[in-house]
């Protein structure tokens, strides 16, 4: 099995994914997926609001959880099978012992609700206290 990571901000990423994961806190979240009118520039296609709305309800702010389904791909790129759409929710309150943007959950999150094949496109919310990362 080869794993490979890049950093780009072309779309071609986004175009091939055949699943896509978005991490970041609670509020976070809720700040994208209240840009409807955002989603095919973010996601390549258009998931319907309502399911991401309901997938963001399903998640606990106070700790760390994950929500999948598995959503049809309309848009303007190229037809492709239906897409694995995932949040995944930090916890709020981070402890004097772990970083502000929480690397450690961020990574095991990831790594636990990536499929074990095709190619991933990974969206990291952060917030205005960490433009940088």
């Amino acid at each position: 099995i080869t794993t490979s990571l890049s950093f780009d901000t072309s779309t071609n990423i986004r175009d091939r994914a055949t699943s896509t994961i978005v991490i970041g806190r609670h509020s976070t979240l809720k700040t994208l997926v209240d840009k409807t009118d955002a989603y095919v520039s973010l996601f390549g296609f258009r998931p319907h609001p309502e399911i991401l709305s309901s997938m963001h309800e399903s998640l606990h702010g106070n700790a760390a959880s994950t929500s999948h389904v598995i959503v049809p791909t309309v848009g303007p790129a190229a037809p492709r099978p239906p897409h694995r759409m995932s949040l995944l929710s930090l916890k709020n309150k981070v402890t004097r012992n772990n970083h502000p943007l929480s690397l450690h959950a961020m990574t095991d999150l990831v790594r636990s609700s990536s499929p074990s094949k095709g190619t991933v496109h990974i969206m990291v919310c952060v917030e205005d206290e960490f433009p940088v990362a």
